[in-house]
């Protein structure tokens, strides 16, 4: 991330002041109790909107402080370490408002930005009670009539469906003699409910329960045809482009959980004494934090890499952002489960402080993984590519060294949005990342132990593309085939593998002693069984924990990215 990006993210983050401080505006405390009541947390949007924070919807060339992607997976992220609620609640707001940057007409964008400066939620209005994530069997429509749009059709399960100031909703526009066609429409509301827009109550749930999780049916509600987003492409492709990009966005929900999780764990394990010892003395303790630790950095590098593709290499997206949105989220549930096993009963208390936070952040955490698109949506779009990525992976990649080196380097800026044609509905079997470490002839930065792990990771790869070929070309199974969607589980997870060893190897060939060590690498590897069962002794499992202690001491996010948390 370029340094005047980095140097505003770090302004919020003093702006926002220490969570575990009752006088900061978003703190522990306030999203505790908002929590317990149910509550929408309106005062901390306040905060945001005060801070300035909205500005980072607005890309910069359209007049807002949004020079990189990169910077709202940050901003997403530290809002998310102290409430994910409210995080969520800001992150839908950019959920409605991508449409509006990818296919609104001049007018439309600067009616927003307004918006978005004054606070004005919104959100993106997809799903139906009767079709969940099927959008295409969706019943929601529009006819035109007096040169007005008449809607009719229920929106469910929206979030931000009530408090938003707008929303982005997706319907069949009909048309007389014509068949339905999908279209998108950026309906804003004035004041109280106009004729014919009916709001849902707030819907409880299980975590971020302070949200405004509801929805709203249209019947008869009419609009001007200036509400229709009318880009150069279909409405479909819009929104498919809207998600890959939204689905990099989701990961800093999932890491700013993660973060406060892990810190409350580590000081449980520093200050509790069990069995004459302190419990980070023992010995498997130490293992699993450190491997949290490693899993956190690596889903950390594989948000960043995405971010900064958003800019610099869109065309991988439509593969990269669902590898990025079920990696990301599945990890940070799986991690959150691991943490909650070191801490024992305390995870589950929902009133003694500071404990009680963390089982309302892992509730929280959740939900991530749910929306804009489940895992199971995420996998079938990897499962969609898995054919053509058989074949491309064998070839090593088109696309510039310097483009891969800027986005495996921490401190390199991607600047820009993309247009929407930049965006490609499919990567026509290319990964850039995997086909660089696949095509990488030696790496020598590397330990020898560290050199035996990444050739477990290699056969790993041979493997994975052996049981390609017979998944999609010998026995021709179907997209959803239980075969075909385990081999795009793996597949995410070892992209995500690949992803760190490159990573690790630019530090180490930069002679860099930065926090993706050789260590850290092998305890990834290992932890996942793509070490080629290598075992690791204690010593390196030690050697991550002083890493991780020494981040949580100095207040240091814990990311690849240098960044220094208020407090």
């Amino acid at each position: 991330m370029h340094a005047a990006s980095l140097a505003l993210a770090q302004r919020w983050e003093h702006d926002l002041g220490d969570p575990e401080s009752p006088r900061s505006p978003i703190n522990f405390s306030s999203a505790l109790a908002l929590d317990e009541r149910e509550e929408f947390p309106s005062d901390h949007l306040a905060a945001l909107t005060a801070l300035g924070c909205f500005e980072a919807l607005i890309p910069a060339t359209e007049g807002g402080a949004l020079a990189e992607p990169e910077q709202l997976v940050l901003l997403g992220r530290l809002i998310a370490r102290r409430d994910p609620t409210t995080a969520i609640a800001f992150g839908q707001t950019m959920l409605g408002s991508l449409p509006v940057w990818l296919a609104g007409n001049t007018a439309q964008k600067q009616r927003l930005a307004a918006d978005l400066r004054g606070g004005r939620l919104g959100c993106l209005a997809l799903t139906e009670k009767d079709h969940g994530s099927d959008i295409l069997a969706n019943t929601f429509s529009a006819r035109l009539q007096d040169d007005r749009f008449v809607f009719t059709g229920e929106k469910w399960l929206i979030n931000n469906g009530r408090m938003g100031g707008s929303a982005t909703v997706m319907g069949k526009l009909q048309r007389p003699g014509r068949a339905p066609e999908a279209a998108l429409w950026w309906l804003r509301k004035t004041g109280a409910p106009a004729a014919g827009w009916r709001e849902h109550p707030k819907i409880p749930t299980h975590g971020i329960r302070g949200a405004d999780i509801s929805g709203f049916d249209l019947d008869g509600y009419t609009a001007g045809r200036d509400t229709q987003l009318q880009g150069d492409e279909p409405a479909l492709y819009t929104l498919l482009k809207t998600l890959q990009v939204s689905r990099i966005l989701c990961s800093g929900f999932s890491l700013g959980a993660l973060d406060t999780l892990f810190r409350l764990t580590l000081r449980f394990a520093h200050e509790r004494h069990l069995y004459g010892k302190g419990v980070i003395e023992i010995p498997v303790v130490r293992a699993r934090l450190a491997g949290c630790f490693t899993r956190i950095l690596a889903a950390d590098a594989l948000a960043q890499v995405c971010g900064r593709a958003i800019a610099a290499l869109p065309a991988q997206l439509s593969l990269w952002s669902a590898v990025a949105k079920f990696q990301v989220p599945t990890e940070a549930e799986a991690v959150a489960r691991e943490l909650a096993v070191v801490l024992g009963a305390r995870h589950y208390v929902r009133s003694e402080a500071p404990w009680g936070l963390f089982q309302k952040l892992m509730r929280d955490n959740q939900v991530v993984s749910l929306f804009d698109g489940s895992t199971q949506v995420n996998l079938s779009l990897i499962a969609s590519q898995l054919r053509a990525l058989g074949e491309g992976l064998r070839r090593p990649t088109d696309v510039d060294a310097g483009v891969i080196d800027a986005l495996l380097q921490p401190a390199a800026g991607c600047a820009g949005w993309p247009a929407q044609a930049e965006l490609q509905l499919s990567n026509q079997g290319c990964d850039a990342i995997v086909q660089t470490f696949l095509h990488t002839p030696a790496w020598p930065a590397f330990e020898n132990t560290t050199l035996q792990a990444v050739e477990g990771l290699q056969a790993a790869w041979r493997s994975w593309l052996a049981d390609a070929e017979q998944v999609t070309k010998v026995l021709r199974l179907p997209q959803d085939a239980v075969r075909t969607m385990a081999l795009a589980q793996r597949y995410a997870g070892l992209h995500a593998a690949a992803l760190l060893v490159l990573v690790c190897d630019r530090q180490a060939t930069a002679g860099i002693d930065g926090p993706c060590s050789q260590s850290l690498l092998l305890t990834f590897l290992s932890a996942h069984g793509l070490a080629g069962g290598l075992h690791l002794p204690d010593s390196v499992h030690d050697e991550v924990m002083d890493q991780a202690s020494s981040m949580v001491a100095q207040r240091r996010l814990l990311s690849l990215q240098t960044f220094t948390l208020a407090g």
